[in-house]
């Protein structure tokens, strides 16, 4: 028997009040071609009546997508054809200092492209060859009707994809006592975090957290005249002898001798 051909497009239906949730193992190119719905992924990142609109969710993130009202989806995979987005960020060296969730309208156009995509779904003929023809057709398509500028911001998810992740940590790594309490802030499932964390900053969470702490303990030490109590009250210290033995094992000396020091 014939093995099924999996299209790398996929057509979502969602009946009102229906949502569909989990993390993609790449990053998708998403359209709402019908209805309206709402969003929660990533950084806590929620954006509501989504109508007409495309965006990107990063592979790895936790998503949710709840319909308002009967919708439909059309879900772009883009492994493998990265290259054909480079265009778009020859003018770029260097990742923005920060990165906007970004929306936009589906044109005119692109709603009609979508349309033959959908008959071309539905009657099984998107084999990878014609895909791909399709995905270079998108993107000649992207570029007549959006400024350039606009689509640089939009695919920067595919070029540099960690770098909201690292706004993410840089930004709450100091409001949690923990790499659980970051996790369930950042709306990531543990692995996604985990891997997208040693991705990015080259060492497990727990011990750069650790590592991060220890910086601004020293610096709390050294550059403030804070008491004790209260250096225990800020970095999450139960006790004065907790407060001693960390320093003890990261510094090799006691808080004392530290602030001595300064």
């Amino acid at each position: 028997m014939e093995k099924k051909y999996n299209p790398p497009i996929k057509e979502i239906k969602l009946m009102i009040g229906k949502s569909f949730d989990g993390h993609f193992q790449d990053d998708r190119l998403i359209f709402v071609i019908e209805g309206v719905i709402h969003l929660l992924l990533g950084e806590a990142i929620t954006q509501k009546n989504i109508e007409k609109k495309m965006f990107i969710i990063s592979k790895g993130t936790t998503y949710n997508i709840l319909a308002k009202e009967e919708s439909v989806l059309l879900l772009f995979n883009f492994q493998g054809y990265r290259r054909l987005f480079e265009h778009f960020f020859s003018s770029i060296d260097s990742p923005p200092k920060k990165y906007r969730f970004l929306t936009l309208s589906i044109h005119e156009k692109i709603g009609c492209f979508m349309d033959t995509i959908r008959v071309c779904l539905l009657q099984e003929v998107l084999k990878m060859d014609y895909y791909y023809v399709k995905l270079y057709e998108l993107i000649l398509l992207l570029t007549n009707y959006y400024e350039e500028k606009e689509l640089q911001e939009f695919f920067l998810p595919f070029r540099y994809k960690n770098h909201t992740f690292s706004n993410f940590v840089m930004e709450n790594h100091e409001k949690v006592k923990s790499v659980k309490e970051l996790v369930a802030l950042s709306n990531y499932s543990l692995s996604a975090f985990k891997k997208h964390f040693y991705e990015t900053f080259g060492q497990a969470p727990y011990q750069w957290m650790k590592t991060q702490k220890a910086i601004r303990l020293y610096a709390g030490l050294t550059l403030t005249d804070k008491s004790l109590t209260e250096i225990c009250d800020t970095f999450g210290f139960s006790s004065l002898s907790q407060l001693a033995a960390f320093c003890k094992s990261n510094f090799g000396k006691s808080p004392s001798m530290i602030r001595k020091m300064k």
